[in-house]
């Protein structure tokens, strides 16, 4: 079962509340955590190279050292890149994405949203609760069993890049998958990793 408690979104959203509710997670228990980035919108190549390169220096004013800035990039560029393969658009041809960066005592997290196909949506929740269900070793075998699958493609990987970003955060992918209309969802995913790793 996907854990809720990051991603406070309701079991239905109307598509015109995507943006609102977006704002809504960012400006939650401001008093907790620290928003480093915040972007709502299409993801462009040159848009993800720019929010990298603001993420980077954005960590490292944090305190934190270069390899924890370096790791949450990595695990950056998989989300991004989940985003830009996958989205759906609305019918004005957008995927109301959006990409929140947060700073806590603890850890850092990373949260991403965007639209998906409703018939998607079966085959997205398996293969997360089946990567949710492993542990690392396991990971990492079908990491490897991933990569020399026939089935593996660049658009699709497989799901690989959803099994690189749980190796990468040692636990588990916190995700939902929200109705909006009949033929589109919203999935929000979060990732922690915390300050030593």
């Amino acid at each position: 079962m996907p854990v809720t408690s990051e991603l406070p979104f309701t079991s239905e959203i109307p598509l015109e509340s995507i943006k609102h509710r977006y704002l809504e997670l960012v400006s939650s228990d401001l008093s907790k955590k620290t928003v480093l980035i915040s972007h709502f919108g299409d993801l462009s190549g040159v848009k993800i190279e720019s929010l990298l390169k603001i993420t980077e220096e954005t960590i490292l004013e944090t305190g934190s050292k270069r390899q924890i800035m370096r790791s949450i990039c990595s695990l950056l560029i998989e989300a991004l890149q989940n985003i830009a393969n996958h989205s759906a658009k609305d019918q004005n041809g957008k995927a109301n994405s959006f990409v929140i960066i947060e700073h806590c005592d603890f850890n850092f997290t990373i949260k991403t949203g965007n639209l998906i196909s409703a018939n998607e949506i079966i085959t997205l929740e398996q293969k997360l609760n089946t990567i949710n269900r492993l542990n690392q070793n396991e990971l990492k075998k079908r990491y490897i069993e991933t990569l020399c699958n026939d089935n593996f493609n660049q658009k699709g990987g497989a799901g690989l890049g959803f099994l690189t970003m749980a190796k990468k955060i040692d636990g588990f992918l916190d995700y939902q998958i929200l109705n909006v209309t009949k033929n589109l969802a919203y999935f929000t995913l979060s990732l922690s990793i915390p300050h030593q790793n």
